[in-house]
């Protein structure tokens, strides 16, 4: 059993299974940036965590002298919260299983992390589905007014999924990041490229021609 399944268990139910399925996701979204950038996921969750924070912020700005402005108020809360993650490494979360037993301490059910955690990620794809369509309509149309409350509601989407996928990396161990590969030195390369220029000399056989003296 690797740490991610000890420390982020299922009992197979449905929401331990879709939970899971999220997990591995971002889990190989985190693997693949390693992979590609040689830089730790510890770097794009931070990156995930202050974007979503801008995303939010947009959104508040936008809704929160509107006759919508319960929506910004609200968002307020995960402004701050992926602000602070972003910051802060510590206040990230580490697995499911300590969300687990602080949900117990708590009094509330061990799966109400998970109940969040998924209803955030579905939520965020619906409404970037809907923003998407909605924008595709602006465009379209030439409607102004839906093309730029598509792009606020974009804005809220992508500040759900950023935030929501940051702390399922933040979940996961994958360990460090491959080393950077050695690059070749300038003066090295500069040959490799000169000699690649210069004609190459002939491989083909040659035959000389033999008479015979009688």
């Amino acid at each position: 059993m690797s740490l991610d399944d000890k420390f982020n268990p299922s009992d197979g139910s449905l929401i331990d299974t879709i939970d899971v399925a999220f997990f591995r996701f971002n889990r190989r979204i985190a693997v693949y940036w390693q992979d590609k950038t040689h830089a730790s996921k510890t770097d794009l969750e931070t990156i995930l965590y202050l974007g979503s924070a801008v995303a939010f912020g947009t959104f508040v700005t936008q809704t929160v002298l509107t006759q919508y402005y319960y929506l910004g108020v609200l968002n307020l809360f995960p402004a701050i919260d992926s602000l602070r993650k972003g910051i802060i490494q510590s206040a990230r979360p580490r697995s499911g299983l300590e969300e687990e037993i602080v949900s117990e301490v708590s009094g509330v059910s061990p799966k109400i992390s998970k109940f969040w955690h998924v209803f955030n990620y579905g939520l965020g794809a619906v409404v970037t589905v809907g923003a998407i369509g909605y924008l595709a309509y602006g465009l379209l149309s030439g409607d102004h007014g839906a093309k730029m409350e598509s792009l606020y509601t974009l804005s809220l989407s992508m500040g759900i999924l950023g935030w929501t996928s940051a702390d399922y990396m933040a979940k996961s161990d994958i360990g460090a990041p491959p080393p950077k590969p050695k690059k070749e030195p300038l003066v090295d390369r500069f040959m490799s490229w000169a000699d690649g220029l210069l004609p190459k000399p002939s491989l083909e056989p040659h035959y000389a021609s033999m008479h015979s003296e009688i």
